[in-house]
């Protein structure tokens, strides 16, 4: 079964805001790097996602492993 999923972070690296663009793909993981600049407003992170996203030129792949997200501890214990 294929899956695939890409991931954003925005955070600030001294002295600039960066977003980190994290593509898994088939259990492969590759990422690119974007410099903001100043902090960006939410509207602009969706204007560059928008316009920019093909134009960004990822990693080569590298093997990732997967990771499942834990059952809430409360639900685990109400299905016990």
């Amino acid at each position: 079964m294929e899956r695939s999923s890409i991931t954003l972070t925005v955070l600030f690296d001294a002295p600039f805001w960066v977003g980190v663009f994290e593509r898994v793909e088939n259990g492969r993981l590759a990422v690119a790097k974007v410099t903001f600049g100043a902090e960006p407003k939410d509207y602009e992170v969706r204007d560059f996602v928008l316009g920019h996203f093909y134009d960004l030129k990822f990693s080569p792949a590298v093997a990732a492993e997967e990771h499942h997200t834990s059952e809430n501890l409360k639900r685990r214990q109400r299905a016990a």
